[in-house]
């Protein structure tokens, strides 16, 4: 990500919207790492009934300890893997936030604010966006896998949140 150039900043943005980040819209974010819970506390039910499919059958002693093992493993890391999630969804569903979003022709102006006062402001070009997700009501920008920003499609005018997603595709092609 870089400053935008001075003959970008010369230009009047094509539209500005605001987007409140609050739980809601963050739960929409988090929905792969859900999807990732899911899968692994799944992993482990399967483990602990193949596990016990074994030891009722009396099959060998050895294949029991292994096992065993491949079940606490699996155990922890699921575990871990839930209570790092919940620690973070605790942080971040504290204070809301609000994003305020200018779209220019090649790029995306950015700026957080969070109790009434600026906390970040960023200069995201089209080209640099990773991913992009649509839902009906949001347009999830990704910039990197952990970054990621929701333009809440309501608050646009009409029309261009269709533009702003063509625009990012063109840029990214």
């Amino acid at each position: 990500m870089t400053n935008a150039s001075a003959s970008d900043a010369a230009e009047l943005p094509v539209a500005c919207a605001d987007t409140i980040i609050d739980n809601s819209v963050r739960d929409a974010m988090s929905r792969p790492a859900r999807r990732t819970m899911m899968a692994l506390c799944i992993l482990f039910f399967v483990c602990a009934a193949i596990n016990a499919a074994y030891i009722f059958a009396g099959r060998g002693k050895l294949y029991n300890n292994v096992a065993v093992a491949v079940l606490l493993c699996a155990a922890v890391v699921t575990l871990a893997f839930y209570f790092s999630e919940r620690i973070l969804a605790v942080k971040k569903r504290r204070i809301p936030t609000l994003n305020r979003y200018c779209f220019f022709r090649t790029y995306v102006s950015v700026a957080v604010y969070r109790d009434d006062s600026q906390i970040l402001s960023e200069d995201v070009f089209y080209r640099d966006i990773t991913k992009l997700r649509v839902t009906k009501k949001f347009i999830f920008l990704f910039v990197n896998k952990v970054q990621a920003y929701a333009v809440n499609r309501g608050a646009l005018p009409d029309g261009l949140d269709k533009k702003v997603i063509a625009a990012v595709k063109a840029c990214r092609e």
